[in-house]
């Protein structure tokens, strides 16, 4: 059997530096350091365009019609479920399948390009979160032009 008595102290020591490093990244804001002077105050996100309010308001309240209203004439939903995407009636009725669901965002960022990029939280009738996914939205004269779902 090898003599694990040098192996230990090893260990140890990178755990150390690794729990060191750690601490440091999240007393500096993620590795941000303030210097003598600098602002450090977080850049306020704009809001979600009212279009991407609406859209979940929609699927909140189980009203296709309202989510069908917040896209384009031409716009496309699209979700690992239907890869080839739905516009209009087929997709009224492939949200209608969702009725007494709700869905919660918890966050959001913008993209490089501008899209809104929207975390969300699906929750069935009894209150049982069962997925977890994204949206990326993209936006054309105030209405949706495509929604890209993944989860």
């Amino acid at each position: 059997m090898k003599n694990h008595t040098q192996f230990f102290p090893q260990l140890f020591t990178r755990i150390a530096t690794i729990s060191t490093f750690a601490l440091m990244l999240a007393l500096t804001g993620c590795g941000m350091a303030q210097r003598a002077g600098e602002d450090t105050t977080a850049a306020v996100q704009a809001p979600l365009p009212q279009i991407v309010v609406d859209y979940f308001a929609g699927w909140n309240a189980s009203d296709s019609a309202r989510v069908l209203a917040t896209f384009t004439s031409d716009g496309v939903y699209i979700d690992p479920q239907v890869p080839n995407g739905l516009r209009g009636t087929e997709m009224m009725v492939y949200i209608d399948q969702f009725k007494g669901f709700k869905v919660k965002t918890p966050s959001y960022r913008f993209l490089a390009d501008g899209s809104p990029e929207v975390l969300w939280e699906l929750f069935d009738p009894s209150g049982k979160l069962i997925a977890k996914g994204k949206d990326v939205m993209a936006i054309s004269n105030g209405k949706l032009a495509r929604v890209v779902g993944s989860w």
